[in-house]
């Protein structure tokens, strides 16, 4: 879904008491003269897994929005921006609920509060996160402190993060958002991320988004654990022989 546009809500697509399933799917550059630049889900059920939301942009709610329940897995949320208020990667409304499982939520922006995830401005135990990677969110990445399951990323200290696993003021040390693989663009994780290898095995999918098997050894410690967000990291080792002259 490429350059969509509307004038109220959902510029790529709005779901409206159905349900809606998105899979290894692409959103870039739609808009929204409301809210919901990519996908506006009203009072229905949505779930994203294995996408990418990208560059999309709303007055509210740049790239996601929901008043119903929203799922999202093993999916990028990057570049996204509310042009004239809250939300840039998502903006959560009266009675919605968002669930974040294993997702990288990167550099989205609002000219209001909630750059990464707007939550209402007050705790929200409706919104949940796991495994989930939240960073470069501007002005920040929550407003209000929403639900930790564990083993999640926050480059800030704005989401209230504090369940076991739960790293805050961290940089996670993302690569460029392009083609590594699959079917949807990534950010890698580079080396010395501290969402490699960070996550919990329990409830993780069992690929990336890419398609690429969870869990990996990314740290290369012997030991194959989850990494934090939709990017798993190869467990690759450099060999070099040694040039041998007669």
């Amino acid at each position: 879904f490429v350059t969509n546009t509307t004038g109220v809500r959902g510029g790529g697509i709005n779901n409206y008491l159905g349900a809606l399933s998105i899979s290894s799917s692409t959103f870039a550059g739609n808009s929204s003269g409301g809210y919901g630049g990519a996908l506006s889900n009203d009072a229905g059920t949505a779930t994203v897994t294995g996408s990418t939301f990208n560059d999309n942009f709303a007055i509210s709610g740049g790239g996601l929005q929901t008043s119903g329940v929203l799922n999202v897995n093993n999916s990028t949320i990057s570049g996204n921006r509310a042009t004239a208020g809250s939300g840039g990667g998502f903006l959560w409304m009266t009675n919605g609920s968002i669930g974040l499982l294993n997702t990288t939520v990167y550099s989205n922006s609002a000219t209001s509060t909630g750059g990464s995830l707007y939550a209402g401005g007050s705790t929200n135990a409706a919104i949940t996160l796991k495994n989930t990677l939240i960073a470069q969110g501007s002005p920040n990445n929550c407003d209000a402190a929403i639900s930790s399951q564990g083993n999640n990323l926050d480059s800030a200290n704005t989401c209230g993060l504090g369940a076991s696993g739960d790293k805050v003021n961290r940089n996670p040390k993302l690569g460029a958002l392009q083609n590594n693989g699959g079917a949807t663009w990534t950010h890698a994780l580079l080396a010395g991320s501290p969402a490699i290898d960070a996550g919990n095995n329990s409830g993780c999918p069992a690929t990336d988004q890419r398609g690429t098997a969870r869990p990996l050894d990314g740290d290369h410690n012997g030991s194959f654990v989850c990494d934090i967000g939709a990017y798993e990291t190869p467990s690759l080792w450099g060999v070099y022989l040694p040039l041998a002259r007669r």
